[in-house]
């Protein structure tokens, strides 16, 4: 998917703050990405269901989880082509 900038973000550089957010971003994404995961697995286990775990919680998180992700990508996405912009125009 190619990301579309703003005028206002075309021919510009990252600034300090944001190339160490998009440094982060992976850890961050890979974070929720192996929580998100064990939420599947945990929902997925018969288990959870009788032993009395909290299973609308685990959906509401489980849900919370997906857009805070989806979040992750489009920020990372967007700095990266503010940052391949930048680089393309040396």
């Amino acid at each position: 998917m190619k990301n579309r900038l703003t005028p206002k973000e075309r021919g510009r550089k990252l600034s300090y703050k944001e190339q160490k957010e998009l440094n982060r971003l992976p850890a961050k994404i890979d974070h929720l990405e192996a929580e998100q995961q064990a939420l599947h697995e945990t929902l997925a286990n018969p288990a959870s269901y009788r032993n009395g775990t909290d299973i609308p919680a685990l959906n509401a998180r489980l849900e919370t989880m997906t857009a805070d992700l989806e979040t992750a990508y489009a920020r990372w996405e967007g700095l990266e082509a503010i940052r391949l912009d930048a680089v393309n125009k040396r």
